[in-house]
């Protein structure tokens, strides 16, 4: 069952409006917390969180069918840039192509390919070199594999987004943290009207 049929069976039964649902809709685009939302609309937070989680995992899943995409694209054809920053005691890699942010997780093992070389070698270059955080990595087509053309340090500021975004939320840890970021990477390249429009045409 895809996530959209997820989504339609579970509105299908759910017990509140459609005034409500969209006000969830609203709160979530503008990243209100669930404790907030559930204030607002006089409803218990584990509906609220109920109705958060389904949104989340339905843009994040969108997301990474386009990410899947244009990664494989890109794969042998085009330079790009791997990065990392730390959250807490968590370093997350990604990498940024574009104006576009991928971040470097199993993907289902779909980007294997790119993924399996970038953890094998240049990953642990990077976080070997305690003066730079980011790598330019271009394709050697005659030897078929990458290679780190020139390391440097960056201050960006979605990286400043993201952190100070996840400081609300309480109990991040190996499990989760990735799915914020994700998200946080969403919401940084996309406005609030944009979501909670996308949003709406789906949860209602």
């Amino acid at each position: 069952m895809s996530k959209i049929e997820n989504i339609n069976k579970y509105l299908k039964n759910a017990k509140i409006n459609n005034q409500q649902l969209e006000k969830i809709c609203y709160f979530f685009a503008y990243d209100f917390t669930a404790s907030a939302t559930a204030k607002e609309l006089d409803l218990s937070r584990q509906t609220i969180n109920s109705y958060y989680k389904m949104m989340r995992e339905f843009l994040i899943e969108t997301q990474d069918s386009k990410n899947y995409i244009n990664l494989n694209k890109m794969y042998c054809k085009e330079s790009f840039i791997i990065k990392y920053f730390t959250l807490g005691t968590h370093i997350i890699y990604y990498i940024q192509h574009n104006d576009m942010f991928y971040i470097l997780d199993e993907l289902d093992g779909k980007l294997e390919k790119i993924y399996d070389v970038i953890n094998a070698h240049i990953k642990n270059s990077l976080i070997s070199n305690k003066k730079a955080n980011s790598a330019k990595i271009f394709y050697d087509s005659q030897a078929k594999e990458y290679f780190v053309s020139t390391f440097f340090s960056t201050i960006n500021t979605h990286e400043e987004f993201i952190v100070q975004r996840l400081k609300k939320f309480r109990g991040l840890n190996k499990h989760n943290n990735k799915i914020h970021v994700k998200e946080s990477i969403i919401r940084y390249q996309h406005n609030k009207d944009f979501l909670f429009k996308s949003l709406y045409s789906i949860f209602h």
